[in-house]
């Protein structure tokens, strides 16, 4: 969830009519597993090939370093793998910022869970035709997916039936893989069809599923048909599948998958960023393609996700653009805009709930979007102006915000700190820029796990880079301030006494990988404190509102 992206979708995540709050629960905490699954079945198989596991095997406590060495890997993307299997509770992390050494521990769990990976070693080739599942259903692919869906289908059925009914410890541990393998089945297919509209129809009112409503290729479309009545989602009529209640959950939420998903030409290359070139995913990188992530996927995706967290936005913009005229600011920057949905958004509750709506003759709003990326500028220019939105899109680096304010003061005549600075999950995404020094006593306290093309950086570093990034915008920022959503990881003792409460170990595995720094929200707000932004208190929020967030909305004020 990294990224900037459209916005303006219906939710359709909406309660399911028959289900109680307790039943929503639990479908919730299987999704969420569903997602954890994407990033540790390739890593999984890849630390068991190369013998990393094998330096558990009498229990105990490893280093990084000894992992590392013994096993020929890439150290920044090996802490990233391990901290993964921590969050799910297979290993303790234990990080120590002085000696700048990191540690992992056995626990009860460790055992059954290495134990299981032969689950995941004989699921993993089904990642290609998961990965190109859409193209197999709706796309010129000759390949039909049904034989390698249906053996997938048939040994989850088997592994099911496989688990320990005498030591609970053992079946806690393959009932959460088997979930996972449940989630590599099931995502790629509803993101499929959620994407192609195939699923538009489908509700209580209309809870049938046929081959000719889902629209796939011919013969394609009973194979999903069949997948749903097998993984006990619906069942077969003489009018097509009926989905149950468990089924239309899943069907309703199919773009709460979509990002995870979305990193599956990643999620192929594991093994080639643990152990071989640890810039698998960039040195393909050609015309501004991205190899590693499918980015039309990963905005749909997370188009809906977002919506819940613009109402803080909404109450931002609503504030500041009811003031006097003279407390305004003069326009609005989105550095990293995408598509522009962010931008049309702001302007239609600028329009529709402040009272800027009717001075914009006498003060009109400028209306700047920047992004790294020639082909986001393109749809957003195209996109702002089908909304009659007038606004300048302009090439932007979020690493860099001197030469942002210099284009604006050059080309329009705008002052950065005159306008009202906003972003969206994008300051983790910044380009690394080791730092020209670390200020004295620093100690991080950040429990993540980050690398730079398989280097794996200190966190006292990674840190001391966040806060020379804010200190680069402080300037920048002026009297209305940054308004900046942004995505955090939590420790992974948390995350691995709430699996299912939580999805940080997707977030962790997509971000980790791909060189994103996710940082704890405390952590976050205190680089930015000492680069000089203060929260303002009014406006800040968090996803969930608990220790457990791994999303917040702020409003920064330079001091």
């Amino acid at each position: 969830m990294s990224d900037n992206t459209a916005i303006k979708r219906a939710n359709t995540a909406t309660a399911c009519g028959n289900l109680g709050r307790r039943q929503q629960s639990v479908l919730r905490s299987r999704l969420f597993r569903h997602l954890d699954g994407f990033p540790i079945a390739p890593t999984m198989v890849s630390l068991k090939s190369h013998g990393v596991l094998d330096l558990f095997a009498k229990g105990g406590t490893v280093s990084l370093d000894d992992i590392t060495s013994q096993c020929q890997g890439n150290e920044g993307y090996l802490q990233v793998a391990l901290r993964l299997l921590c969050s799910q509770g297979w290993l303790v992390q234990d990080i120590n910022p002085i000696k700048d050494t990191v540690r992992y521990t056995t626990t009860n769990h460790t055992t059954a869970a290495f134990e299981a990976t032969k689950a995941y070693e004989d699921s993993i080739d089904y990642l290609g035709v998961a990965a190109n599942m859409h193209h197999y259903l709706f796309g010129g692919a000759t390949v039909n997916p049904q034989q390698e869906l249906t053996l997938m289908l048939e040994r989850h059925a088997e592994y099911w039936g496989m688990i320990s009914g005498d030591d609970l410890e053992t079946s806690i541990v393959q009932k959460q893989v088997l979930i996972h393998l449940e989630g590599m089945i099931l995502a790629p297919v509803l993101v499929a069809l959620g994407m192609n509209g195939a699923l538009l129809h489908c509700s209580h009112d209309s809870p049938i599923l046929t081959s000719d409503s889902l629209s796939c290729h011919p013969g394609r479309g009973q194979t999903v048909l069949d997948m749903f009545s097998q993984l006990n989602l619906g069942r077969m009529t003489p009018k097509g599948t009926l989905l149950n209640e468990k089924g239309l959950f899943f069907v309703k939420r199919a773009a709460a998958y979509g990002v995870t998903v979305s990193y599956l030409p990643m999620f192929q290359k594991i093994e080639e960023l643990l152990f071989g070139n640890p810039r698998a995913i960039w040195d393909t990188h050609l015309n501004g393609y991205e190899s590693h992530v499918d980015r039309k996927m990963n905005v749909w995706g997370s188009g809906g996700a977002h919506q819940n967290y613009f109402r803080k936005v909404d109450e931002v913009i609503e504030d500041i653009f009811n003031r006097p005229i003279d407390q305004q600011p003069s326009g609005i920057a989105d550095m990293g805009c995408g598509d522009g949905s962010l931008l049309a958004h702001i302007f239609d509750v600028i329009w529709h709930k402040t009272k800027r709506a009717g001075l914009l003759e006498q003060h009109p709003l400028f209306i700047i979007g920047s992004d790294y990326n020639q082909a986001a500028i393109e749809v957003a220019k195209e996109n702002l102006s089908k909304a009659d939105i007038w606004a300048n899109v302009i090439f932007g680096d979020i690493g860099d915000p001197t030469q942002f304010a210099t284009h604006l003061k050059d080309e329009y005549n705008l002052l950065a700190h005159d306008l009202l600075n906003v972003r969206s999950f994008l300051d983790h995404n910044r380009q690394y820029e080791p730092p020209a020094c670390i200020e004295a006593g620093r100690i991080s306290r950040s429990s993540g796990a980050f690398a730079y093309r398989g280097q794996r950086i200190n966190n006292n570093v990674l840190e001391q880079n966040l806060v020379d990034h804010f200190r680069k915008w402080a300037p920048l920022v002026g009297k209305f301030g940054l308004l900046v959503l942004e995505l955090h990881t939590i420790p992974p003792k948390l995350a691995a006494l709430n699996i299912g409460r939580t999805n940080v170990t997707a977030y962790d595995g997509t971000h980790g990988y791909s060189d994103q720094y996710i940082v704890e929200q405390e952590v976050f707000l205190s680089a930015a404190k000492e680069a000089g932004l203060t929260p303002d208190n009014r406006f800040g929020a968090r996803y969930p509102d608990s220790d457990l967030a791994t999303v917040t909305v702020n409003l920064l004020h330079a001091a």
